[in-house]
């Protein structure tokens, strides 16, 4: 009987201590913040290119009704590499700037630099005004984690949380990684876009961005699958 009790109480005693080495509760998984998006501020896709007749078709709510004439109009891009840029009088896009977004890169960015007049609602005069928009060209279906968005943070935050001493958690800096998910599913080319301040940190966190599991890789229009940015986020709310 003495020799079952006691064995019983070593398995337990065991398991506790398994236990305790792989999850040790702190405070510091609920004083991290965790942010991952894809590297894009305003997104479109090639059938949204494919029917465009002017700068308007491309940005969102364009201020027609503002514009009282133009003074520059500069669009440019990646195609085949190589940055190309060209300029036009207004907003509409002439047929070589139409030529040039059918054969932009994915991936790249549509810049869109207008200088206009419009006139001043208290002086009734005319002033030059500025819009600069950028538009990512991005994949027609998005690269994505199984389990999605959410259960991708909870295991990095799993890795991460405990593994930071409360000392340095204090004097963290918000940390920025980019990463590349590749046709495969991986993780690629992953680097420190803004460091935290302290490089055993960046170290940590650029490995276990290296090691998630694979995703469902992007695809084109015709269904082949091409790489897609993304971009991870760490800090300390309210930094």
């Amino acid at each position: 009987m003495k020799k079952l009790i006691f064995s019983v109480a070593l398995v337990l005693f065991l398991v506790n201590v398994t236990f305790s080495q792989s999850y040790i509760p702190t405070t510091n998984d609920n004083n991290l913040s965790y942010d991952l998006n894809p590297v894009y501020s305003h997104a479109i896709k090639r059938d949204n290119l494919i029917n465009v007749k002017s700068i308007g078709d491309i940005i969102p709510r364009y201020p027609y009704n503002w514009i009282s004439s133009y003074v520059s109009v500069e669009i440019s891009m990646t195609c085949g590499g190589k940055l190309k840029k060209m300029k036009g009088v207004n907003d509409n896009l002439t047929g070589e700037m139409l030529k040039m977004l059918s054969s932009i890169d994915l991936g790249s960015d549509i810049m869109i630099n207008v200088t206009y007049k419009t006139k001043n609602p208290v002086t009734n005069l005319l002033e030059d005004s500025k819009m600069n928009y950028v538009a990512t060209l991005i994949p027609d279906v998005e690269a994505d984690f199984v389990g999605g968005k959410d259960e991708l943070i909870k295991l990095i935050k799993q890795d991460i949380a405990y593994r930071i001493p409360e000392s340095t958690l204090k004097k963290l800096k918000p940390i920025l990684i980019k990463f590349t998910i590749n046709e495969n599913g991986d993780v690629a080319n992953a680097i420190i876009s803004r460091t935290s301040s302290d490089l055993t940190i960046d170290k940590l966190l650029l490995e276990v961005i290296n090691k998630i599991p694979k995703w469902k890789p992007a695809q084109n229009v015709n269904g082949a699958k091409v790489c897609q940015d993304f971009k991870f986020g760490v800090g300390v709310p309210g930094c």
